[in-house]
């Protein structure tokens, strides 16, 4: 997999661009890449995703939206799996990614270099 933010937000699997429609997993993505390999609490992405003004309906929303997200990152892991990419924890959502899938981990990194 391969996670593109710097630019257009694109995420890619063997070369190939998989889609990922609707702005709020779109946001959700982003906001989980700004903090890959850490937990990020629900009611913290629900404020953000909502910018303060969460709905009611905001926690049964974010899990659609993570549920999503996960169907893009990990095409072929069956639904009832659990996700090796986005799994939900006691401290929240954590992205996870490898060394050199997130470019900003790789820009980052070939700076300092």
């Amino acid at each position: 997999m391969e996670l593109r933010v710097l630019g257009p937000l694109e995420i890619r699997h063997d070369g190939m661009p998989f889609l990922l429609r609707g702005i709020k997993p779109r946001q959700l993505l982003a906001l989980l890449a700004l903090r890959p390999n850490r937990a990020v609490p629900a009611e913290q992405l629900t404020e953000e995703l909502w910018e303060g003004e969460p709905p009611a309906s905001a926690a049964t929303a974010l899990r659609v939206h993570v549920g999503r997200l996960r169907q893009v990152l990990e095409p072929e892991r069956d639904a009832n799996a659990p996700s090796g990419r986005l799994p939900a924890g006691p401290h929240g959502y954590l992205l996870r990614v490898e060394p050199d899938e997130l470019d900003a981990q790789r820009f980052e990194r070939l700076v300092v270099a």
